[in-house]
C-alpha cells in the first residue's frame, strides 16, 4: 500500500475545502433573490351596503406571524360610487419577508398571495424585482350581481414610498 505524503495530502484537503467553498459562493450568487417585503397595509372596501367579517392571516416561514378577523360595515349609499364601506387591519408585521398573505371572506374559500410565487405577481413586477412594500386590497360586492355570493377581488400592488416613508 502506497503512503501519501504529509504535502500531497494536505494539498489534496486544501483543493476539496477550495472547491467546496467556490460551488458554495458559486450555488448561493446564482440564486434567485428572496421576495422580502413589508405588508405596507391591508384594506378591505365594500362597495354595496351588507356588512362582511373578513379574516386575515399572514404567515412567514410555515408560521402564523398574524390573525385578525374583522367585520367591516357596508356602503351607506350603494347607488353611490363614492360612498363605500370598509377599512383597514392595522399592527401588521413590520418587518420584510417572504410572507404568505390569506384572506377569507364570511367563512366561505381562502384567498392567498405568495411572495415566493413568481407566477403570482402582478403584470409589472419582473423576477427579482420584487417591491419594497407592498399593498393588498380585497374589494367586496358588485352592483352588477343582484343574487348569490358578492364578488371579491385581490389586488396587490408596491407601496407608494410617498406614503409610506420610503425613499
Amino acid at each position: 500500500m502506497k503512503h501519501l505524503s504529509r504535502r500531497t495530502l494536505l494539498a489534496g484537503a486544501g483543493l476539496g475545502a477550495t472547491a467546496s467553498v467556490v460551488g458554495y459562493g458559486h450555488h448561493e450568487l446564482t440564486k434567485d433573490p428572496p421576495n422580502r417585503a413589508r405588508v405596507d397595509h391591508v384594506y378591505v372596501t365594500v362597495v354595496h351596503e351588507q356588512s362582511h367579517t373578513v379574516d386575515l392571516l399572514i404567515m412567514k416561514d410555515e408560521t402564523p406571524v398574524y390573525m385578525r378577523s374583522k367585520t367591516f360595515d357596508g356602503a351607506e349609499d350603494e347607488s353611490d360610487p363614492y360612498n363605500t364601506g370598509g377599512g383597514n387591519f392595522e399592527d401588521l408585521p413590520e418587518e420584510p419577508a417572504e410572507y404568505i398573505i390569506w384572506l377569507q371572506l364570511d367563512g366561505r374559500r381562502w384567498d392567498t398571495f405568495d411572495f415566493s410565487e413568481w407566477d403570482t405577481l402582478p403584470a409589472g413586477w419582473e423576477k427579482g424585482n420584487f417591491p419594497d412594500a407592498v399593498v393588498v386590497g380585497y374589494t367586496i360586492g358588485n352592483e352588477d350581481r343582484e343574487e348569490g355570493p358578492p364578488n371579491v377581488s385581490l389586488t396587490v400592488r408596491a407601496a407608494d414610498p410617498e406614503q409610506t416613508g420610503d425613499k
